[in-house]
C-alpha cells in the first residue's frame, strides 16, 4: 500500500481488501438495482486497535467507528485514551457487549451467499452499523 497507520490510505486499502469477503449484494429492489454490489462504507466498519494515534485517531479520521483494547491492564495509558474520547475495553467480549448496549447491528446487510472466484464462501460477516429508532 505504501502507507502506514494512521494514514487514511491504509484504512481505504483495508476496505478494498475486505469487500470481496463480505456479503454486499442488494437483493431487494427491482430492475437494474436488484443484485448490484453496494460498496462498503467507512461508517459501517469498527476498527479495534491498541494505539491511540494509529488505531483510534486514524480510524476516526477515515470515517470508521473505533475502539481500543487495554489487554495488559495499563491503567494510566487506558485513562489517557478515555480522556481523548476513545472507548476502551479489556477484551473482545467487552467490545461485543458494548456494541449490543449501544444498539449496533452486527452482520451482513442481507442474508446471502457470497462468491469469490466462482466458489461459494459461507459464514460471511458483513458491515457494522448503528441502529437508530
Amino acid at each position: 500500500v505504501g502507507f502506514e497507520k494512521p494514514h487514511k490510505k491504509i484504512f481505504e486499502a483495508a476496505i478494498s481488501e475486505a469487500e470481496p469477503w463480505l456479503c454486499l449484494e442488494k437483493w431487494m429492489g427491482t430492475g437494474s438495482q436488484a443484485g448490484e454490489r453496494t460498496p462498503l462504507k467507512p461508517e459501517e466498519i469498527l476498527h479495534i486497535g491498541n494505539d491511540f494515534k494509529k488505531d483510534y485517531v486514524g480510524a476516526k479520521e477515515a470515517g470508521f467507528h473505533a475502539v481500543l483494547l487495554d489487554r495488559y491492564d495499563e491503567k494510566e495509558l487506558a485513562d489517557s485514551w478515555r480522556e481523548g474520547g476513545a472507548p476502551v475495553f479489556k477484551d473482545l467480549i467487552d467490545v461485543v457487549e458494548y456494541l449490543g448496549r449501544e444498539q449496533f447491528e452486527l452482520g451482513s446487510r442481507d442474508r446471502c451467499g457470497a462468491y469469490l472466484n466462482g466458489n461459494e464462501i459461507s459464514s460471511k460477516y458483513g458491515p457494522i452499523r448503528k441502529v437508530y429508532e
